[in-house]
This record gives C-alpha cells, sequence and structure tokens, in this order.
C-alpha cells in the first residue's frame, strides 16, 4: 500500500579538492570560486529513500524530487568524503518494496511533474505491491490560484501514514499515525516569463514527519471515511512542525490512463511530440 523506495545510481560530480593547511572559509570558497582552485568531475555512486502510494497494482505515485539526486558523496583519497550536487545523472534504478529487507519490485519512471513535485511510476511486477485501499480523491482542488486547496480549510484534520522510527537508526519495517491540521495554502508566485502560477498545488500542515518520509500518503477525512488527498512533499520538522503536502489531483487521470495500458485493456501508452508529426498524419 505504502511501498518504501529505493533510488540507486550514478552521477557525475564536480569538487574542488581541498588544498592542505587550507585557511578559514571564505564567501567564495563556500561556492567553489577559490582563485586557482582545480575542479576534478567524477562519477560517483548515489542512493537515497522515500516513500509511495500503489494507486493500482502497477501504479505508484510518489514526488517528484524522491526521482532525482539532490546531494552526492564523493570519496575522496586521505579525505573526509565531500558532499556536492550532481551535474548529470549516468545510470539510476527505482526499487519499490513492502518491507525494508525485502529485494524489491524494480519500477520505471512514468511521469515526473518537477513544479508541483508528484511523479508516478510503473511497476514491472505487481509481486507484494497492495493498492491503498483508500480512494484518491479530486473534489479537495480545482487547480484554481484562488482556491488551490478547493473544499479542504486551515483547521481540517489531516493524517500521514509514515515510517515508525521510534528513536531507532534504521527502518524497521513499521508505520504509524501522525494527525495533524491544516494550516494554509502555500502562496501563489507567477512566473513572469512563461505566465504560469506557481506552488497553486501544494497545502501546509502541521504534521510531524521525517527525513525519508517524502511521499508517504496524507488522508482527510470525507462523508466520515479516510480518503487520499496528497503526498508529503517537504518539512521544516523538528526546527518547526510545518510541512508541505502536494495535492495528489495532477496525477489521478495521469495514473487511471497508466492503469489501463498496464492491464491490457488497451494499447501501449506512445508519447509523440506534435511537431514531430507531419501534416499528411494529422
Amino acid at each position: 500500500m505504502v511501498p518504501r523506495l529505493t533510488l540507486r545510481g550514478k552521477a557525475l560530480a564536480t569538487y574542488a579538492p581541498r588544498q592542505v593547511g587550507q585557511t578559514a572559509p571564505t564567501l567564495e570558497a563556500v561556492f567553489g570560486l577559490t582563485p586557482g582552485a582545480h575542479r576534478e568531475i567524477v562519477e560517483t555512486p548515489f542512493a537515497q529513500d522515500a516513500r509511495g502510494v500503489m494507486l493500482s497494482p502497477q501504479v505508484l505515485a510518489t514526488v517528484a524530487h524522491a526521482l532525482t539526486p539532490d546531494i552526492v558523496e564523493v570519496a575522496v583519497a586521505q579525505q573526509a568524503n565531500v558532499q556536492t550536487v550532481p551535474l548529470r545523472v549516468t545510470s539510476m534504478t527505482l526499487l519499490a518494496r513492502t518491507m525494508p529487507d525485502e529485494e524489491g519490485v524494480s519500477a520505471q519512471v512514468a511521469h515526473v511533474n518537477t513544479p508541483y513535485d508528484l511523479a508516478l511510476a510503473q511497476a514491472d511486477s505487481p509481486q507484494s505491491l497492495q493498492p491503498l485501499p483508500y480512494a484518491a480523491v479530486l473534489s479537495y482542488g480545482t487547480g484554481d490560484p484562488e482556491k488551490p486547496t478547493g473544499g479542504l480549510q486551515a483547521g481540517d484534520c489531516v493524517v500521514a501514514l509514515v515510517t515508525a522510527w521510534h528513536g531507532k537508526a534504521h527502518d524497521t519495517g513499521q508505520d504509524h499515525l501522525v494527525i495533524g491540521k491544516v494550516l494554509a495554502k502555500v502562496p501563489v508566485a507567477t512566473n513572469y516569463l512563461t505566465q504560469t502560477k506557481l506552488n497553486v498545488n501544494m497545502f501546509t500542515a502541521d504534521l510531524a514527519v521525517q527525513p525519508g518520509d517524502s511521499g508517504s500518503p496524507v488522508f482527510a477525512l470525507q462523508g466520515g471515511k479516510p480518503v487520499l488527498i496528497g503526498l508529503v512533499s517537504a518539512t521544516m520538522y523538528p526546527t518547526a512542525t510545518f510541512t508541505y503536502v502536494a495535492r495528489i489531483d495532477p496525477l489521478l487521470a495521469l495514473a487511471e490512463a497508466l492503469r489501463v495500458a498496464t492491464s491490457g485493456q488497451s494499447k501501449s501508452l506512445l508519447v509523440r511530440s506534435p511537431a514531430a508529426t507531419s501534416p499528411e498524419q494529422r
């Protein structure tokens, strides 16, 4: 229902080898602009964990940033490992598992919506991956920048299903519920180059989630029954009990199309650029 996701692969990264007897860091050094510094480019492995939601037997929803490494570590001889931002991913494998000690099922990325921090993946096999027993609803948001959370109001109760750490440093495979309330909508910003609205798909809640809980499902009550309304996107906890939730709405139609395709009820999905289609083919 709420699989654990592991993203592994290799990426190109750049770093500046430390100089012996280096002086106190300057602002230029922090951003890699030390005069005369020679930056190395290497290929380094990476791994990161997140959560997801099975919307149907082979269709998995998660957050977009779970499918992109944000930080990689470079092992440098005779130095502590250097953390840096990857330049380019050269290889990547996505695994979904119900328990942390399972081998897992490989999955393919089917859709990524970076501005809304949402993504879909297709599991190669439905083995051990069970769909969520609660409906994912569209009624909590219309995409209207004036009403980005639709019927969901500040103060409404929401619940997230997240990993239960219980003070342990590793995932034991147990989950627990975290209860909170909707705080407010995320302010809408306009991209003046494209005139598109950003962050209209987010709302905030006081859910106490942890790093690694990104992609965990967030539920509300509709008619007394739990319904899926979003996924944990980012949090400021424990500094502040303030969590961003990405509404599930933009994924639902795409997830249904992918479900139909994977169930054999239609032909495989084809992605074709309109510019690549000749007038005779239209």
